[in-house]
């Protein structure tokens, strides 16, 4: 099994914790951070480790990735993304970005964000 070390980052009420829930996934038992087990077509386990945060400053390099969320229906939410990705040197137009709508409460594209961060990192 392959575990990668992600950080899901938004504003509060963006729905971080939602997310992880709807995943089915296991707390860990330093009750820190939620593993959420994928099996892809090349029949390998990956496991994202997953912590979550309101800090907007993402500079722990034990993180492989990040997930930012953001609410689109609070300007706020849509604020502090930019916040975090812009001292990074990323603008909504240079950074590689895969934009996923996902619903919660309707279990939609819930695995997405994770398919595609596991493909990046990966390559």
């Amino acid at each position: 099994m392959v575990a990668i070390r992600i950080l899901v980052v938004g504003y509060q009420g963006a729905g971080k914790t939602a997310m992880l829930q709807s995943l089915n996934c296991r707390i860990t038992d330093d009750l820190t951070e939620y593993a959420v087990d994928f099996d892809t077509n090349e029949d390998l386990q990956l496991s994202f480790l997953c912590s979550e945060s309101c800090d907007s400053r993402i500079t722990d390099p034990k993180y492989a990735g990040y997930i930012v969320m953001f609410d689109v229906t609070k300007v706020v939410s849509y604020k502090y993304a930019r916040e975090i990705l812009q001292p990074k040197g990323y603008t909504p137009d240079g950074v590689r970005q895969y934009e996923i709508s996902a619903r919660t409460n309707e279990n939609k594209n819930i695995v997405k964000p994770f398919q595609s961060l596991a493909r990046y990192i990966l390559q």
